[in-house]
């Protein structure tokens, strides 16, 4: 059984194209759960009366507000699927995605979360509800015989989580193991799947480009491109703060080896040094810092830094 999981809030000028696009896949899936974090948009109004004749769709509302990690933790939850795909509500997805990761998975029981590629489709504010130019692909026969899934190890995953939720699907036995950890208020529920299969040797990634990432002033998550100022230096802060409560989560756990322990300490020390240096602005300090603390960032993450001291 296939699930296709989706956190909404707010998003009724966006979610209409992506369901479009879930329904018109190769491969349908089998449900889709929707649930409304107590939208004030007519996002509730809308996803409570939609209907389809193929896919059981079913519509939750929160009275409360629970974010967007805990909302999706509850979608999650109420989920039957044997695979669960996570799902913004933003996004557009390529016909042959369900198809291609569910291929993917049934060939290769040790997969247990696979990740795809994605293009970054950068919504202009007047543009919000026409479909993206496609760019120009390889035929999906092409793409798949040349595009295969490549093992992520986990200190591969914890120094760069490059692998957002919008682009994974994950085996419903890893959920069992992240529901009951004691989530910190900042952590995401797709680092967590992923740091669980990526403990247990299962965390792969496919390089097919298979979803639009939609970027546009509303994302909760997103890249930093277009930010200044307070804007930008937030969207760090939480981005950083959210490494840190995803690696306390981990840390929080007594099943946990001493050598990835020891990793997640450092990692987080360093974490917590990187935010200060940026909230004080200190490009020197940054830059000697992140010099020789490669074992915990990348090339990338020091430029996204950078950048962000430069114009906050």
């Amino acid at each position: 059984m296939i699930s296709v999981v989706i956190a909404c809030y707010n998003g009724i000028e966006y979610l209409k194209l992506q369901l479009h696009s879930i329904l018109r896949q190769s491969c349908l899936p089998d449900e889709i759960i929707l649930t409304d974090d107590a939208s004030s948009d007519g996002t509730w109004e809308w996803i409570s009366q939609i209907h389809s004749d193929k896919v059981c769709i079913r519509a939750y509302r929160n009275e409360v507000q629970l974010g967007y990690a805990e909302n999706f933790r509850k979608a999650i939850s109420l989920a039957k699927g044997d695979l669960i795909f996570l799902c913004d509500q933003d996004d557009l997805w390529m016909p042959e995605k369900i198809g291609t990761c569910v291929r993917w998975m049934s060939e290769h029981p040790e997969i247990l979360s696979l990740n795809t590629g994605f293009w970054v489709w950068q919504q202009e504010e007047s543009d919000k509800t026409r479909t993206p130019a496609m760019p120009k692909l390889p035929s999906p026969c092409s793409q798949f015989k040349t595009s295969r899934p490549r093992k992520i190890s986990w200190k591969s995953f914890v120094r760069h989580p490059k692998y957002p939720g919008m682009a994974m699907v994950f085996r419903r036995e890893l959920w069992a193991r992240v529901n009951a950890k004691i989530w910190h208020p900042e952590a995401a529920h797709d680092w967590l799947i992923n740091e669980e299969a990526a403990r247990r040797g299962g965390l792969y990634y496919l390089p097919e480009k298979l979803v639009f990432y939609r970027q546009h002033g509303d994302n909760t998550v997103g890249v930093l491109r277009k930010s200044r100022g307070k804007a930008l230096q937030e969207k760090r802060r939480k981005l950083i703060g959210s490494l840190i409560g995803e690696a306390e989560t981990v840390l929080s756990e007594d099943t946990l080896d001493e050598d990835k322990t020891s990793y997640l300490r450092r990692f987080t020390s360093w974490q917590r040094k990187r935010l200060q240096m940026i909230e004080n602005k200190d490009i020197s300090a940054l830059l000697m810092e992140e010099a020789m603390s490669w074992r915990y960032t990348t090339p990338r993450a020091i430029m996204g830094d950078l950048y962000t001291v430069i114009m906050s």
